[in-house]
């Protein structure tokens, strides 16, 4: 049986790093059962909408050689086969090949729906996304899905804005770099749902083995704001860097001491799993030229210049891809693996327009059921964000609001002369994860409120005894004092 997906994708030109809107391809992802029946399945257009991908095939090569392939040389460029092929060039999917092409024997192909972004060059306009200091400014619409949320009925019907990144490192390019984890309760919940391996004693050395942490703090600054890494809980030869900007505006001095006055506790480190209390966290970039280091700079960039199935009886071997849906589909084979890695919101919409997901929700889009798996779609967690705006008076603070007119050239020169200045900062590195406990006195009935059901009633058995079980967990973590409810982000 082959399930076949078509999704419509522009192409992104390599020559000249233009981004041609017109060009378009289809992506088939062809995944290839045991059993010998060929089905073909369509993408239902209300899914992807107006949505433009465009298709990066990057290879990780036995010569560890990487390259991006567009309409007019994948004929000749792309093998026939490969040992792995990874649908999503983002932080999970990029990842996943640098760590698999680490074995010179094996070939990785990786399908990206995003371009390898032209916003690397801080002369040409546009350049400023690797920059710390304008996270937040937009402008780079282009690397964005433009995702929205149905109509909310709590929001007086309002669409919400879902940022998801579309390009060659996916979100990691456009994020606002906090390096942080997750308390060791977080992790150990994982494990006690019964995944083996996934809990924080396990996952630790890999957190480790992620990055390349560098403490590049002024000894007047770490005493100030009480930054203080574990250099045990961090790792020194990863391929993403972790460091601290060259400048801290004095706001976060003040936020942190505002939280001591409340009882939080101020965290020296908050990546040794104790994620309670107020922080400066370290930020995903490089120590030296203080710039983004996102996911295409650790795992594409650097592979460029070096050296699942439901059972066991329904395996992937494959994808094809064509110039258009009537044009002839080229085929890649693979002789181990296909790793769907599409992201949250994609990876799970794939899997559904090809007939894998819950019965009943397929039924009622018109797409046959091809493996009736109702977790597919179910469980995504996501966080809501508040914004608190408030005015001061003492004008002798400088923010970044005030980065306009003959301030701002003052600033960029800094950066691009020194790379010093409010540029490095990014825009939220001081943060605080206050415990129920600290944040409300009335917690005990905060806890009895949320006995309540709220999961919805056509919700599959299977998942609702997966939600009850994770709810329990959840309990027994907000009820420690070592575990956050929320995050408060203070920017500059």
């Amino acid at each position: 049986m082959v399930l076949r997906s078509h999704v419509i994708v522009d192409i992104y030109e390599g020559r000249g790093g233009n981004f041609n809107e017109e060009n378009f391809l289809h992506i088939i992802l062809s995944i290839v059962w045991i059993t010998q029946h060929p089905l073909f399945i369509r993408s239902p257009e209300m899914l992807f909408g107006s949505f433009c991908l465009t298709v990066l095939a990057l290879f990780f090569l036995p010569l560890a050689e990487s390259l991006h392939v567009t309409l007019d040389i994948a004929d000749d460029q792309l093998r026939n086969v490969y040992d792995y092929i990874i649908v999503g060039g983002g932080t999970a999917g990029l990842t996943i090949a640098n760590r698999l092409s680490e074995n010179p024997a094996v070939s990785v192909l990786v399908l990206e729906a995003g371009p390898l972004d032209d916003a690397r060059n801080l002369s040409i306009p546009g350049g400023l996304l690797p920059i710390p200091g304008t996270i937040g400014s937009g402008g780079w619409g282009k690397y964005q899905w433009g995702l929205t949320t149905e109509p909310q009925i709590y929001l007086n019907h309002q669409n919400v804005g879902i940022p998801q990144g579309k390009a060659v490192g996916g979100s990691s390019i456009l994020n606002g770099l906090c390096w942080s984890r997750g308390s060791v309760s977080d992790y150990d919940g994982w494990g006690k749902l019964g995944n083996k391996g996934w809990s924080w004693n396990d996952l630790l050395p890999y957190f480790k083995k992620s990055e390349k942490f560098t403490f590049n703090v002024e000894p007047h600054d770490a005493n100030e704001l009480h930054i203080r890494p574990q250099s045990a809980e961090h790792g020194y030869n990863g391929s993403v860097h972790v460091s601290y900007p060259q400048y801290f505006y004095d706001q976060s001095s003040n936020v942190l001491d505002g939280f001591a006055e409340l009882g939080l506790p101020i965290i020296g480190d908050v990546n040794n799993g104790t994620a309670t209390g107020a922080t400066i966290l370290p930020s995903s970039m490089h120590p030296d030229n203080q710039t983004r280091f996102d996911a295409r700079e650790a795992h594409f960039d650097s592979a460029s210049s070096s050296n699942s199935a439901h059972n066991s009886s329904q395996r992937v071997i494959g994808v094809e891809f064509a110039t258009n849906n009537k044009s002839k589909a080229r085929s890649i084979s693979c002789t181990r693996e296909v790793i769907v890695s599409a992201g949250a919101i994609f990876t799970p919409t794939l899997l559904q327009v090809s007939g894998i997901g819950p019965s009943d929700v397929l039924k009622s889009l018109g797409i046959p059921v091809k493996i009736d798996l109702p977790g597919v779609g179910y469980n995504l967690q996501d966080h809501p964000m508040v914004y608190a705006n408030y005015y001061y008076r003492n004008e002798s603070y400088f923010t970044s609001g005030e980065i306009t007119n003959d301030v701002y050239d003052e600033v960029a020169e800094e950066y691009i002369r020194n790379r010093t200045g409010p540029w490095t900062a990014p825009l939220i590195n001081t943060v605080a994860f206050p415990s129920l406990r600290s944040a409300t006195d009335d917690w005990k009935q905060f806890m009895n409120k949320s006995s309540g059901d709220g999961i919805p009633s056509n919700t599959p058995n299977s998942v609702k005894r997966g939600y009850e079980v994770q709810k329990k967990i959840l309990q027994d973590q907000i009820l420690s004092n070592d575990t956050g409810i929320f995050e408060t982000m203070a920017n500059s």
